[in-house]
C-alpha cells in the first residue's frame, strides 16, 4: 500500500482544554469535522465543537453543546457525524461520571440540513459507549455501540447495534454483534458492503496492544460470525468502503495503532483476504490516552481527509489533519 499524504496540519489547539475524539464528513461540498473539548480525558466539563471548511485548509468553527457533571449530571464523550438523507446526523454518547465503569451512559442524536443549525439533542433511549456512525442499510438505519455487561465476577464490553426504520426518529436495540468470554469487545465500526453483507471492525480490551477482529453478517446485521483476527494491532477503527478510484470497492480504516502509538490506515481487500497498513503520524509520548483516535472523509477527487488528535510534545491534545491520495 503506498500512499501520499500533504504534512499534518493543526486546525484545532487550546493548550487549556482537552481536545480530543474527532471526526468528519464530506456535505454539501465543504467538509466538517466535530471534536470533544474538555478538561481532561475523563472529564467534569465538555463540549462538542464543530468546524466546517471548503478546502479541508481553513475552518470555521462553532460550538454546538455544552455539558458538566455539575450543571447536566453528565458530560459528552465521543461524537460522531454522519450524512443522512442529505443531512448532517451527530451522535454522542453521554456518562454520568469519570469512572468509565461505574458511569451510566445514554447516545444522544441533533441533525442538521445546513451545517449550522441544529435540532435539540434527542435522547434516542439507547444506553450506549462509543457510537459508531450511522450507517444505511436496507431499508434502516444501523449504529453500533458498546455497552459494559456487569456481573458479580466482573465487567465485560459487548459490542452492540441498533436499528432505526422511520429515518432515525427512533431506534430499537438489541443485536449482539459480538460478546465473548475470552475477548472484550467494543469501539465497532460497521461498514455496509451491500445491503445485506456488514462487516464490524472491533477492538479486543483487554490489553493495548492486541490484534483487532472483525465479524461479518449476510443478512444484515441479524446475526453475525464469530469474530476472526486481523493483522491489525490498536484501537478505535473508522471504517467503511472506498466511493471513488483508485481502490473503488474496497475497505479503508483508519484508528489508533498500539503497536508503535502511530495514526494509520489500513485497505482491506476483501476478496483478497489482505490488510496493507500505512502509517499516517506518530506520538512522540508513551501516554495510551493522547492520540489516534480519528475519522475520516472522501471528496469528489477520491482523497481521503483523516483527522485525528496527537500531543507530541504539547500541553494538551491537539487535532490534525491531512490529505491523503492512495496510490
Amino acid at each position: 500500500m503506498k500512499i501520499e499524504r500533504t504534512e499534518p496540519a493543526v486546525i484545532a489547539y487550546d493548550a487549556d482544554l482537552y481536545s480530543s475524539f474527532p471526526d468528519v464528513v464530506f456535505f454539501a461540498g465543504s467538509f466538517f469535522c466535530v471534536y470533544r473539548e474538555s478538561d481532561v480525558h475523563h472529564p467534569t466539563f465538555s463540549r462538542l465543537v464543530l468546524m466546517d471548511s471548503s478546502d479541508g485548509e481553513t475552518w470555521h468553527s462553532q460550538v454546538v453543546a455544552t455539558a458538566t457533571l455539575a450543571d447536566n449530571g453528565y458530560v459528552f464523550n465521543c461524537p460522531r457525524l454522519s450524512v443522512i438523507n442529505k443531512k448532517l446526523a451527530l451522535t454522542c454518547d453521554t456518562k454520568t461520571g469519570q469512572k468509565e465503569k461505574l458511569a451510566s451512559w445514554e447516545i444522544y442524536l441533533a441533525w442538521s440540513s445546513d451545517g449550522e443549525n441544529w435540532t435539540a439533542f434527542q435522547d434516542i433511549l439507547i444506553d450506549g459507549m462509543v457510537p459508531d456512525k450511522i450507517v444505511v442499510g436496507d431499508r434502516k438505519l444501523i449504529m453500533g455501540y458498546h455497552v459494559i455487561e456487569r456481573t458479580s465476577k466482573s465487567n465485560r464490553l459487548v459490542q452492540m447495534m441498533a436499528e432505526s426504520y422511520d429515518g432515525g426518529a427512533t431506534w430499537r436495540d438489541r443485536t449482539t454483534v459480538a460478546v465473548s468470554t475470552k475477548y472484550d469487545f467494543c469501539e465497532g465500526s460497521i461498514v455496509a458492503v451491500d445491503t445485506k453483507r456488514l462487516l464490524c471492525y472491533l477492538r479486543d480490551n483487554r490489553a493495548p496492544t492486541l490484534r483487532a477482529q472483525f465479524a461479518a453478517s449476510i443478512d444484515g446485521g441479524r446475526t453475525w460470525s464469530a469474530p476472526s483476527k486481523l493483522n491489525i494491532t490498536g484501537h478505535r477503527i473508522v471504517a467503511r468502503v472506498k466511493e471513488k478510484e483508485p481502490y473503488k470497492g474496497l475497505v479503508v480504516g483508519t484508528f489508533r495503532n498500539t503497536l508503535n502509538r502511530n495514526v494509520s490506515m489500513f485497505l482491506h481487500n476483501l476478496k483478497r483476504k489482505r490488510t496493507q497498513t500505512a502509517n499516517l503520524d506518530c506520538e512522540s509520548k508513551d501516554s495510551l490516552f493522547d492520540y489516534g483516535y480519528t475519522g475520516w472523509a472522501e471528496n469528489p477527487k477520491g482523497e481521503i481527509l483523516v483527522v485525528y488528535y496527537i500531543q507530541r510534545h504539547r500541553p494538551n491534545p491537539m487535532i490534525c489533519s491531512t490529505l491523503v491520495k492512495l496510490q
